[in-house]
């Protein structure tokens, strides 16, 4: 007989390294660390939304856009004999709707992970505006051309404004005035590439924006959606993932900004009236600036452009100081500072057009246009931080909702319109003083809602949005 002696044998379970995703690198204390919630693995992958940096770009061709329009809108007007503010309103209108009509389905685009093809048929439409325009030679296309062109810029301002407060929260305001910044560039150098190629410069526009929408629309439909998307957007926090669906691959359509404090309807009206009169008043010279030199100062093309240009150049440099020193300071102390400035320069433009202008007291006058130049250059730094950093501080009251961010561009927009009309009518300088002032009226009149310096977190000002989070987080600890 056969004895067979089994005997148990210890079985022991060694614990298992998780393997780490493709997509994952290894972990680093770096600036993914900051923008993953403390999760440093996706530090080399950008921030899931696939245009982020695309905004940049995006803005600046927008700048030259305006800028271009703004100088060569005099020769479309004499070429299809229509008034200028006319058609100029036209695209103003496309503005203003498209907030309204596009801000909720952006934000689910945004939060979807459906950035790039978005953006891409946005600049599309955009290109096919700019092929039309220089083309157009009966007045009544021009309006739907601009309607449509205004709908489309609307489209990707929205855009940019989502991605940024999604990706950037609280820390928005470098950002914004980066892009706006960006945006100047582009303003101020517009007006010389219409002096030195009148023909050609619609056609480096078109072929400008094609090239990004081709190159957003063949990175998504190449590569897919971007790795670790769904994380970088929509946060790591245990409360989301609980809510997200791991079968359907679809997560929670509530952003969780949204479950946030929300900003007082005080401030929101408070900062929707003042961007209103602020994009009027940029808007008006960056458009009109190049007519009225031309018209009403009597000055030749080549020193026409020099008012645009000035007032971009200060507009954008005076970007360097503001995010340098938006690290000490309140966004709403530069939101105060501009409306004092714009409205010194714009009492200034007023002055010196009545003295220097034909007719007046210091006619002929060789020093004329330089003090006309820093009249604008004046205006350009007040007008400066002035959309960005109202949105920030409208921000530092509570989560900023798709529909406040609507709101915000629709006001922005109506004075953008309300720039580019009523100069048409009325004299650029009194519109100017007049903006001016009345912004200035508001700021001062809600200046503890919009303090120079950072109100106290138990003081119910900016700041208590922070206080409430960092309390909320110690209940949960």
């Amino acid at each position: 007989q056969a004895v067979c002696e089994l005997k148990p044998t210890r079985l022991e379970v060694l614990p298992l390294r998780p393997r780490r995703p493709p997509f994952e690198t290894k972990p680093s204390s770096g600036r993914g660390a900051r923008l993953g919630g403390g999760d440093s693995s996706f530090a080399a992958m950008g921030h899931g939304t696939g245009v982020h940096n695309a905004v940049f770009v995006t803005n600046f061709l927008r700048g030259v856009t305006i800028g271009v329009l703004g100088a060569s809108s005099l020769h479309i007007a004499q070429s299809c004999g229509v008034p200028q503010n006319y058609f100029i309103a036209a695209r103003g209108v496309g503005l203003t709707l498209g907030p309204l009509l596009f801000a909720r389905p952006i934000w689910r685009v945004v939060w979807s992970g459906n950035s790039q093809l978005f953006l891409a048929l946005a600049l599309a439409v955009m290109a096919l505006c700019e092929v039309a325009i220089p083309r157009i030679t009966v007045g009544a296309l021009l309006y739907p051309t601009f309607f449509v062109m205004g709908l489309a810029m609307a489209t990707i301002d929205i855009s940019c404004d989502v991605v940024l407060t999604t990706v950037h929260r609280e820390k928005c305001s470098v950002p914004l005035n980066i892009i706006n910044a960006v945006y100047g560039l582009g303003g101020m150098i517009a007006p010389h590439l219409v002096v030195a190629a009148p023909r050609h410069v619609w056609d480096l526009l078109v072929i400008a924006n094609l090239s990004l929408a081709v190159t957003l629309a063949g990175r998504r439909l190449h590569l897919g959606k971007p790795k670790g998307w769904k994380m970088k957007i929509r946060g790591t926090s245990p409360e989301l993932k609980a809510r997200e669906d791991p079968e359907q691959g679809r997560g929670d359509a509530t952003p969780p900004l949204l479950e946030q404090e929300k900003p007082p309807l005080r401030v929101l009206y408070v900062g929707f009236a003042f961007i209103f009169l602020a994009q009027a008043t940029e808007t008006a010279m960056s458009a009109w600036g190049f007519t009225f030199a031309v018209t009403a100062l009597g000055q030749p093309p080549s020193v026409a452009a020099l008012f645009p240009s000035t007032f971009y150049l200060f507009y954008t440099s005076a970007r360097i100081v503001v995010v340098l020193a938006s690290t000490w300071l309140p966004p709403s102390a530069f939101v105060q500072a501009g409306a004092w400035c714009t409205l010194l320069g714009a009492a200034l433009l007023q002055a010196a057009v009545r003295a220097f202008q034909p007719g007046g007291i210091y006619e002929g006058s060789e020093g004329s246009v330089y003090f006309w130049l820093a009249c604008i250059a004046l205006i350009g730094v007040g007008t400066c931080p002035q959309f960005a950093m109202t949105l920030a501080a409208i921000r530092q009251h509570g989560a900023l909702k798709a529909s406040h961010l609507g709101w915000y561009r629709t006001f922005s927009n109506l004075g953008n319109t309300s720039g580019m009309w009523l100069p048409g009518l009325v004299s650029l300088p009194n519109a100017e003083l007049t903006w001016a002032f009345a912004g200035f009226c508001i700021m001062s009149a809600f200046v503890r809602d919009f303090p120079w310096r950072q109100a106290s977190a138990a003081g119910g000002g900016p700041g208590r949005v922070e206080a409430q989070l960092d309390r909320r987080a110690g209940a949960q600890k």
